[in-house]
């Protein structure tokens, strides 16, 4: 007989092996198990790393590398080309195009995923109450 997972069932695995993950870098934005600990600060030794408690973390976001300019993290968005671009970008192909900050868009998004979700959990809830009428009419 199958049962439903519930969210204290499932467990979260570190970024760098299967395990579960108890500790989360801040900096880098990932999971970590004990063990992983020391392997990831010593593969990234040039970076400052704030290594906490895995429900202490603070999620921040992460922008996406540039194309082009693999050093650099894109932190707006071309709409005239429909692109991430980095600073650099924007005083080359992209300067003059209408851009919007990273973060806005991400907002955006999120909020949008926020209601479409909401719309299909009140569809889902009503289909249920109207099966459960269903099954009484029925019985």
């Amino acid at each position: 007989m199958a049962t439903d997972t519930t969210q204290s069932q499932e467990h979260i695995t570190c970024d760098l092996c299967v395990k579960p993950v108890q500790q989360f870098c801040n900096s880098c934005q990932v999971g970590l198990c004990e063990d992983c600990i020391n392997k990831h600060v010593k593969s990234l030794k040039s970076m400052k790393h704030d290594i906490v408690p895995f429900t202490k973390r603070t999620v921040q976001l992460v922008f996406p590398q540039c194309t082009p300019h693999s050093h650099q993290r894109c932190e707006v968005y071309c709409q005239q080309c429909d692109v991430p671009v980095c600073i650099k970008c924007l005083t080359g192909q992209h300067q003059g195009h209408d851009k919007v900050d990273m973060a806005d868009i991400i907002a955006t998004k999120r909020e949008k995923i926020k209601r479409e979700t909401e719309e299909i959990v009140a569809i889902i809830s009503k289909n249920t109450e109207q099966d459960k009428g269903n099954e009484n009419k029925i019985s």
